[in-house]
């Protein structure tokens, strides 16, 4: 009875965890979506839609993830989502500039989101997160590059 409960618990973790990193993607393409209604260089949006496929592109792998594991993805981006959603919002008020600056915020938030989970005890957390590190630290570096060429 008791490795039941530990391995419920286990499984609560893992898939909190996921969920967690899927609200984020899910954030994430959220946030581009609406910094895409902004700008208007051409240049810039190329980047921003690559950005967010990848964000979609892991988001739809975390949900697999989940489903695989016997557990109901999360279904939106939750409180971080709404949080961004209204902030590039108000930054696409400012124009580009300040879309991409809180768009490269959101991207740091997600590599910090990720290391945690390098060395998580879950390795199933582990995997995924070794898994879209890199990916995570490419759309941090092309939303930095950006905003260096925007400045």
């Amino acid at each position: 009875m008791q490795s039941m409960n530990n391995e419920h618990t286990s499984g609560n973790h893992t898939t909190n965890k996921l969920n967690d990193l899927l609200e984020g993607e899910m954030s994430a393409v959220e946030t581009y979506n609406t910094a895409l209604k902004t700008v208007e260089n051409w240049s810039c949006k190329t980047e921003l839609e690559t950005a967010m496929q990848c964000h979609e592109e892991r988001a739809r792998a975390i949900t697999s993830k989940v489903l695989e594991l016997g557990a109901q993805p999360s279904q939106s981006s939750g409180a971080w989502g709404a949080f961004a959603n209204t902030m590039e919002s108000g930054a696409a008020l400012f124009g580009e500039k300040a879309a991409v600056s809180m768009l490269e915020e959101g991207e740091d938030h997600g590599i910090k989101q990720y290391k945690e989970l390098l060395d998580d005890s879950d390795l199933a957390v582990q995997q995924v997160a070794q898994n879209f590190y890199s990916r995570q630290e490419g759309t941090h570096k092309m939303i930095k590059d950006l905003k260096t060429r925007l400045a």
